[in-house]
């Protein structure tokens, strides 16, 4: 028995397995310029509303909205470690709220 797997394992061929290879650049673990672009965009219509709300009050409170909407931005497009986001979860929610739940069929006794 010993000596059949013996020349198995000369018979096989010994390949190297690759590493996991990354399709686009990232800053770190799943937040690449998307995401970045994203955040940027949060910040700009941060930025707006505080050019905004100028018009109205002097508060300086008004500057919290300049870190809110790109706070949620990046809790929003941050992975999990599954690989998953909570925009891909929301957006797989609402999609299954669409689909069809129920099936109607024959039930037939032959």
């Amino acid at each position: 028995m010993s000596d059949m797997n013996d020349s198995m394992d000369s018979n096989m061929k010994s390949y190297l397995i690759p590493q996991n290879v990354e399709t686009k650049f990232q800053f770190f673990p799943g937040f690449g310029w998307f995401e970045v672009g994203a955040v940027a965009a949060a910040f700009l219509l941060g930025a707006l509303l505080v050019y905004v709300l100028g018009w109205f009050t002097n508060s300086p409170g008004k500057y919290i909205l300049l870190l809110l909407p790109p706070a949620a931005a990046f809790f929003l497009f941050k992975p999990t470690p599954d690989g998953s986001s909570l925009y891909q979860l929301l957006k797989n929610y609402r999609d299954w709220l669409r689909s069809r739940k129920r099936y109607l069929y024959e039930y037939r006794e032959d």
